[in-house]
């Protein structure tokens, strides 16, 4: 039986360590309300880091802007964050539907004990919104402001 020497175990580790992440990468949890935008299905994620859930003190704030003429309709609303809930909301919103294409602005806030963070720490938001005709479409922001911008084609 063959034995490693250490001067052939040593450089075999470092490059074992050298290969491995530097830093975890985050867990996040969601809430997802869906929504209806002239009959087609929306499904909007709301992520945040698990590490920041516990510091959640009210309702997710998710506002959906689109033309006046749009017919939307919530359809699901989830437990939320620690069980504060969403608030859900439609607005209307500039642009004009053209072509079954809906411009929708989709604002979301995640409210959060501010008093549990550093002085200048903020909280990571990530918002996939997935039209059920089409790619899903990504942004991140913080927990005061995250928008996303797209265009929904209508049924």
């Amino acid at each position: 039986m063959r034995r490693i020497v250490p001067t052939t175990l040593i450089p075999l580790l470092a490059l074992v360590f050298l290969t491995l992440p530097t830093r975890a990468e985050l867990i996040w949890c969601k809430t997802d309300p869906v929504v209806t935008l002239n009959g087609t299905v929306v499904d909007i994620q709301v992520d945040i880091p698990l590490d920041y859930v516990l510091l959640v003190n009210g309702p997710t704030s998710i506002e959906i802007q689109t033309p006046k003429s749009v017919a939307r309709e919530l359809i699901l609303s989830g437990p939320g964050f620690n069980g504060y809930g969403e608030e859900v909301f439609f607005t209307d919103g500039g642009g004009v539907v053209k072509d079954n294409q809906i411009p929708t602005t989709i604002t979301v806030q995640v409210p959060i004990d501010e008093s549990q963070l550093s002085a200048d720490e903020v909280v990571p938001v990530r918002v996939t919104v997935i039209p059920e005709n089409a790619l899903p479409v990504v942004a991140e922001g913080t927990s005061e402001l995250t928008k996303v911008q797209l265009s929904v084609t209508g049924q």
